[in-house]
Order: C-alpha cells, then structure tokens, then sequence
C-alpha cells in the first residue's frame, strides 16, 4: 500500500496518532530509508536476509558500508514509498519484531557495552569491524579519555579511521605481533562458536588478528544466534585473476560439503565489484546450511584463488548477545597458547 506524507522539508512526524506512526515506522524500515543502516542483520554485518532457499537477487547479499561496518539494504527511490525528506525524519526505523521493547541496534550497545568489562589497562586490542564492533569503540573511547592506555590494532581501514578520530593509538599488527584480546561481531554464531563473518568484506584481516589474540570476544545482537550456520550467505575472498573459476570451485566445495544450496555471486557485480582493503573480491555463497563448517573450511582454504573465507572455526572464546531482557554470556573453555 502506497502512503502519502506532507513533501514539504520541515514536515514532522508530531501530528500522528500511535498506530500511524507505527506503520511509518515499519514502511521506513522495509524501504531501507536512504542513508539509514539496516537494523535487521553486521552484517557483523547488517544486511538484508534471505528467508528461503532459492535464488537470491542482488539485494538479498550484502552490501558493502559499503559494513566496514554494516552492510546497507537496498537502495529505493524516495519517491517510490516516502517523499518526506530524510532529515525530518524524528525517528531510528523499527523492526516489526523489536517495536515491544529493544531494538536491535539497542541490543549490539548492550552487548558492545559488557565487552568492556573484557579490557584490561595497558592490554593491546584487536578492534573489530561492523556496526556492532563500532558500538564498542565508542563505548571503549570514553575509558580510553579516562586514562585507560591501551595499543590497538584494527581489522580495516574504516575501524582504524574511527579509532585515530575517537583518540585511540593504532598500530600495525606487525609491530605489535600479539594481542591480549580482539571484540568483533559477527553475522551469525552456531554451536560451539563457530560463526560467520565478512558482511564488511574484512574477513581476511579480521581472521588474523583474532588468530593473533589469547582470546576472542564475540559481541552480537540475539537474531545473530542460529541453530545451524549458513542463512547468512557465507563470504569468501578470491583473488581477481581466475575469479570466475574460483566462485566455480567454491560452489562446489559447499556441494560436497553438504550445504543444502550453493549459489554463488559476485559482490557488488561485474560491472563494480566491491574490492577489499587488501584489494581483492568477495564472493557470497548462499549456502542455507553448513551442516560442517570445520569440514567446509577446509574444503575452502584448499581452492586456489581463495585467500580467505568468512568460517571462524575454534577462535572464537567468549560471546555476549543483546537480549529483549538482557546480555546473555556464552563461553567455552579458554583456550591456552
């Protein structure tokens, strides 16, 4: 159904009764207003998700922040549902399943905000990317101003922007060599912590700086806790050169492992493929379901052409999830180097 709102710049939402502007709410939403993060999803990534298991048009996959920090839903013409101006909007969209109590974006704060329990004075920090991972540096940034020292290393160009203007120290990996802790989000965690990352397309340096940790913190909104990994298409990145054969490897490795579809796509697409910060592709496998991913991961890091994937198998230590009533810890044993 088509809704008509005032075109004029300084309308405002303030002449609405409740149920009107509810269902404003849920139209922004569902357009993916201009300019707006999907709160539904990073992707680690916030990103639109597929609800079946079929072909995926283009909007289905993640969009780049395209999520160094939360991929973007599509795009829609203003016109097309609302031509009410952006900045008069007064409100953050809602989903429909959060409109009782949190947000979803509510939840990545209060799950970004008990990480910082996780730090320590004179700690060297791994900072994630994504929308939620952002939600902790700035939680982070009022500690770091209160006299908390720390030396971090972020996983992407854009978390290491963020940090240098919030105050943060920012070293290189290779300087630093190893890390007390990483906190990074993910865009789903199954049994055993095992989890999907990579909606921000910095799966690669995410993987090695929480490969380099004592320990990793995993923090997430509750839609992000899954029974069974793969709704969320699983990225991989490939080198340019071959890049058509590779994603061909690919499907067929998810084939063999199991997963119970294997399409594949290319993001951005070829006419402007998204390109990472180490300047490769990522390729999205709609896999609905990744029975094994330890056997998966395997399969993947055997395939010439693949320089990363977004499987994170045994890294993983700690996960704290936002709630409607709460964050809810999982943890399993720590693991010793």
């Amino acid at each position: 159904m088509r809704a008509h709102y005032p075109k004029s710049s300084d309308a405002r939402l303030t002449n609405v009764n409740t149920a009107e502007r509810l269902a404003i709410m849920r139209i922004a939403f569902r357009a993916g207003t201009r300019g707006r993060r999907s709160l539904c999803d990073d992707a680690e990534t916030d990103c639109v998700r597929p609800l079946s298991a079929r072909v995926l048009p283009a909007s289905h996959f993640p969009r780049e922040e395209i999520d160094g920090g939360g991929a973007r839903p599509p795009r829609v013409s203003r016109g097309d549902i609302c031509p009410l101006p952006l900045r008069s909007w007064a409100f953050r969209p809602y989903s429909d399943a959060m409109l009782n109590n949190h947000t979803v974006d509510d939840q990545k704060r209060a799950a970004a905000e008990a990480a910082l329990e996780y730090v320590k004075p004179g700690m060297r920090l791994g900072l994630g990317t994504g929308s939620t991972a952002e939600h902790f540096v700035r939680a982070l940034a009022a500690r770091v101003k209160a006299e908390l020292k720390l030396t971090t290393v972020a996983t992407s160009e854009r978390t290491a922007t963020l940090a240098r203007e919030l105050g943060f120290a920012v070293a290189d990996l290779n300087t630093v060599r190893h890390l007390d802790l990483t906190v990074d989000g993910a865009d789903e965690i199954g049994p055993g912590l095992t989890l999907i990352k990579g909606g921000g397309g910095a799966l690669l340096r995410e993987k090695i700086v929480a490969s380099a940790s004592d320990r990793m913190v995993v923090i997430a909104d509750a839609a992000k806790l899954v029974d069974t990994l793969g709704r969320f298409p699983l990225p991989v990145e490939i080198t340019r050169f071959g890049w058509q054969v590779t994603m061909e490897r690919i499907a067929e490795a998810a084939a063999r492992a199991g997963c119970s579809q294997n399409l594949m796509r290319l993001r951005g697409g070829e006419a402007h493929p998204f390109t990472t910060d180490g300047g490769n592709y990522i390729a999205d496998c709609a896999a609905e379901t990744i029975p094994d991913p330890e056997r998966l991961a395997h399969a993947l890091e055997g395939i010439p052409g693949v320089v990363g994937h977004g499987l994170f198998v045994a890294i993983a230590s700690v996960a704290l999830v936002g709630t409607q009533s709460g964050v809810k810890t999982v943890e399993l044993p720590r693991r010793s180097r």
